[in-house]
């Protein structure tokens, strides 16, 4: 009865998306009514009579709104491929999310005994995977941070392939214990690793904030500042509602803006300039058929006229010279799609 109380999801066929409760089950069947039932059982959330066709797939665990995987063998790994995923490559925070069903809490100790997972992700340029972390573990968000996705894992189309190799798949100390004594550390081990979805966060490029320049939905961004007060720095408001401040000369300038105080100033000094510094630059070449090269056509009038074309993005960070002159370093690249 290892599964009493999780939920079969119909992942294919005429139940694709119907779940039912499973009620019993063996080493080899699952019981969604009991043997001596008259009922057929339903599904919700369409209260669908169950005949599945065979070759159905379905999935089993909590009733979790995605389907899930999972391992019961130690060693055992598998691979996901994500078509399309990320449209801009560059650096990401890979999560990975599953069910944390083995945390043992006392008052005085937290005792964590979910099954441990290696990560891996594919490099494109080596045609290899590369290890991003090794023996992780759910925690009481029922995730973990697994590191960071650069560029080169990421394919021309976006796509992502990471593996997961689950460790310390071990079942253990799972009948009830309710109202007993935990005895030493030998917490309790469901004998399953789980794995339920994983989430990619882009990681900032750092830059500064262009306080003459910036809009009011970027300053509320901002430590410490509201909507309002981002309004009176866009609109250069001073304390008598005057808009006569901008632009700004110097950052002390700021405490001029009707609303500022010192412990607002301080929190987002840092990261202000009164000048932008960082930019995106989007390049795109084309290539012509010959006729038009050759100058018989004045201007394209067909997209068929144009044999390919290619986009690039570049992020760039200028550093101004004394003489006038600037400095331009290359902070991040990809192509556009």
């Amino acid at each position: 009865d290892k599964w009493v109380g999780h939920t079969l999801r119909f992942l294919t066929g005429p139940l694709r998306g119907e779940k039912y409760p499973i009620v019993s089950n063996s080493k080899n069947t699952i019981l969604l009514a009991s043997k001596n039932s008259r009922y057929i059982p339903r599904s919700a959330p369409n209260r669908k009579a169950l005949k599945p066709n065979k070759g159905n797939k379905f999935s089993i665990g909590p009733a979790y709104a995605t389907p899930m995987c999972y391992t019961r063998k130690s060693g055992e790994s598998a691979a996901w491929t994500w078509k399309n995923a990320i449209p801009y490559p560059g650096t990401y925070n890979l999560y990975i999310y599953g069910l944390n069903d083995a945390i043992d809490t006392t008052e005085f100790l937290e005792e964590n005994n979910n099954a441990l997972l290696d990560v891996e992700i594919w490099n494109y340029h080596t045609k290899k995977f590369d290890v991003l972390k090794k023996r992780g573990q759910y925690g009481k968000q029922d995730s973990f941070n697994a590191g960071k996705i650069k560029p080169e894992n990421i394919s021309g189309d976006g796509s992502v392939k990471i593996k997961l190799t689950a460790h310390n798949v071990i079942e253990r100390n799972t009948e009830d214990k309710i109202g007993e004594k935990m005895k030493g550390s030998g917490g309790r081990q469901t004998g399953i690793a789980w794995f339920n979805y994983a989430v990619i966060t882009p990681v900032p490029v750092p830059g500064r904030v262009n306080i003459n320049t910036a809009p009011p939905r970027l300053l509320a961004a901002l430590p410490g500042i509201n909507s309002e007060l981002a309004e009176n720095i866009f609109e250069g408001r001073d304390r008598n509602n005057k808009k006569n401040l901008k632009p700004y000369k110097t950052l002390g300038d700021l405490f001029k803006v009707n609303g500022m105080t010192p412990d607002i100033f301080e929190r987002c000094v840092n990261i202000l300039s009164l000048n932008s510094d960082v930019f995106t630059v989007e390049v795109e070449a084309q290539l012509i058929k010959p006729a038009l090269m050759d100058g018989q056509h004045s201007e394209l009038k067909n997209a068929e006229d144009i044999i390919a074309t290619r986009k690039k993005r570049f992020v760039i960070e200028t550093d101004k010279k004394v003489d006038g002159y600037s400095d331009i370093i290359e902070k991040e690249r990809y192509p556009v799609r």
